[in-house]
């Protein structure tokens, strides 16, 4: 089941817009439900968000006070980018503006009813494809199965291969670093340091050759070597030129 985070500063837009999404699971058999979760302020979702994935689609208003919807969605993309962010608003004319920020839909407001349910099923299409990549190891006699956006960074320690994850905790490995880079073959994984590759889509921060990476308290040093592919990558996906 995917998670639908709901984010308006007006109760009654969140009730409307669950009452639409109930309507929609009702004509889903229960694999394909999503579960609602409802937030009333722009800073109570990202206050969340920071401490861990909340949910995979978000439906967004723009024009909330202290922090909008456009902004909210740059900070969930900087955790997150392969979140799915739909923006339901009352002003046109803030659709263009909301592609900016890479939003996977535009929804009006009063024609939630009509294009929601549609976005909802693109989405879970979506989410379905990034899921359906993982990679197995073998470890103390089992097979573990890991897929690719679990992974944090991988890395070389003692002669062993040490996978970092979201919620598996940490996966060793007799597998050299660079067979699995190989079998990866994703343009999310980048290099480093010879001794380890990181998932981009995991780097909180950039700072000067460092990454900032979900659940480490340190940053991981990148070589002189590895900066500017790695550097460009991550300000690409970010959207910053």
């Amino acid at each position: 089941m995917a998670v639908v985070a709901i984010c308006d500063e007006d109760p009654k837009e969140i009730a409307y817009t669950t009452r639409v999404i109930d309507e929609y699971n009702l004509t889903k058999p229960v694999r394909d439900q999503v579960i609602v979760r409802a937030f009333p302020s722009a800073r109570n979702l990202w206050f969340e968000m920071v401490e861990a994935n909340v949910a995979d689609i978000f439906i967004l208003d723009i024009n909330m006070p202290e922090m909008n919807g456009l902004e909210l969605a740059h900070r969930i993309h900087q955790l997150n980018s392969r979140a799915l962010i739909i923006f339901l608003d009352s002003h046109i004319e803030y659709a263009d503006d909301s592609y900016k920020v890479d939003a996977f839909r535009f929804i009006l407001k009063s024609e939630r009813e009509e294009h929601l349910p549609e976005a909802l099923d693109a989405a879970q299409v979506r989410l379905k494809e990034d899921r359906s990549q993982y990679v197995g190891f073998r470890q103390d006699g089992e097979i573990v199965r890991v897929a690719f956006d679990e992974i944090i960074y991988a890395e070389k320690v003692d002669r062993k291969l040490l996978i970092h994850t979201l919620r598996q905790g940490n996966i060793y490995s007799n597998e050299p670093l660079a067979k699995l880079y190989e079998r990866l073959n994703s343009r999310r994984f980048y290099y480093a340091d010879q001794s380890y590759f990181v998932n981009i889509d995991h780097i909180l921060k950039l700072g000067s050759h460092t990454v900032y990476l979900i659940g480490s308290k340190m940053p991981l040093q990148v070589s002189r070597r590895m900066w500017p592919a790695l550097k460009e990558a991550v300000l690409k996906e970010w959207h910053i030129t």
